[in-house]
């Protein structure tokens, strides 16, 4: 920003030098143009060419100070990450999960969406010891009650998971099975144990996923099998049989069905091409649930079968608006 004694300088000159920067030279071109003009013409001129000169510094004052004010502004929404200890550094985690006035405009929420981000991931990889502290916080505000935001709940939970997931996966296996929780927070902790505790998650949801109807309050099929999908590939198990039983289900909740036909997709064995096959004659009304199965067919099956699949069904089909997706799929992928 301009200091005061370079803004006065500026102001008080009326007869510029030679170098006057190509800015200030249009300012002065008709008084250097025509010399033999009256003094008081002259002098008119020098007077708008100081009025436009005030007009510029006044400029130059207000947009530095603008620009500072917004750095500050931006300073305080995205204050430097504490590298103390772990108290600290779990208290900055709760400052930038705590929501901003909603008044603010969307730009303020931005940044502290992004940096939210930024440091959850970089806590993710912290010590045991800024696991454990997060993890006591989490704790205490589950124990009291207390109505701290959904984000503070659910990032803290994170950090202690991923940061200290030994002293963790107990409160997540509780957080799972127990009623008695608020959902959104046994959802994420159904996820959280996928993630970092891949071999018990696969072994607690399993017949949870292979129950026919709902006995208890549990996080929905949807976010089950997603945790039982990510314990599978961080383990090295094999999904198909779970994925097949969910999307051939008919009980299921439609989200789990169409996110068990997706997965199939990516699974090229004879137990997956079956389910996905029948899956695609099905006379349910679910039309969105077959289109995701003629999809992973043409994924999971070599073309040529794909292609014989697809030209059976739509010589036998009865729903229009199926057999013109179905002309559709056989003209971008059999023509």
């Amino acid at each position: 920003m301009p200091s005061k004694r370079f803004a006065a300088a500026f102001l008080i000159q009326s007869d510029p030098e030679p170098s006057t920067p190509n800015f200030m030279q249009a300012n002065y071109s008709r008084a250097d143009s025509t010399p033999s003009e009256s003094p008081n013409l002259r002098a008119a001129d020098r007077a708008d060419t100081l009025t436009s000169s005030c007009q510029i510094a006044l400029m130059v004052l207000v947009l530095g100070g603008a620009a500072q004010l917004a750095s500050c502004t931006d300073a305080a929404e995205a204050a430097p990450e504490p590298q103390g200890s772990a108290q600290a550094m779990v208290d900055h985690l709760i400052e930038l999960s705590t929501p901003l006035d909603p008044t603010l405009t969307s730009d303020h929420h931005d940044r502290q969406l992004h940096a939210r981000r930024a440091y959850l991931a970089e806590l993710r990889g912290a010590s045991r010891e800024v696991g454990l502290d997060a993890l006591e916080r989490f704790s205490e505000i589950e124990a009291t009650g207390s109505q701290a935001p959904i984000y503070v709940r659910v990032n803290l939970l994170d950090v202690a998971a991923h940061a200290a997931t030994e002293e963790t996966t107990p409160v997540l296996e509780s957080l799972l099975l127990e009623y008695g929780h608020k959902i959104d927070i046994r959802t994420e902790a159904t996820l959280l144990l996928g993630h970092v505790s891949p071999d018990r998650a696969v072994e607690l949801i399993t017949p949870l996923l292979k129950r026919t109807k709902l006995t208890a309050t549990m996080p929905a099929d949807e976010f089950l099998l997603q945790s039982y999908i990510l314990g599978c590939e961080n383990s090295g198990q094999d999904p198909v049989p779970i994925l097949a039983d969910v999307a051939t289900n008919i009980h299921k909740e439609d989200a789990a069905r169409h996110r068990a036909v997706q997965e199939l997709g990516n699974h090229k064995t004879r137990l997956a091409q079956q389910a996905l096959r029948s899956i695609l004659v099905e006379s349910t009304g679910n039309a969105y649930l077959r289109r995701k199965a003629a999809q992973s067919i043409r994924k999971s099956y070599p073309r040529e079968e794909a292609c014989q699949i697809f030209e059976l069904i739509s010589r036998q089909e009865a729903d229009n608006s199926f057999l013109i997706f179905l002309a559709d799929m056989i003209e971008d992928n059999c023509e």
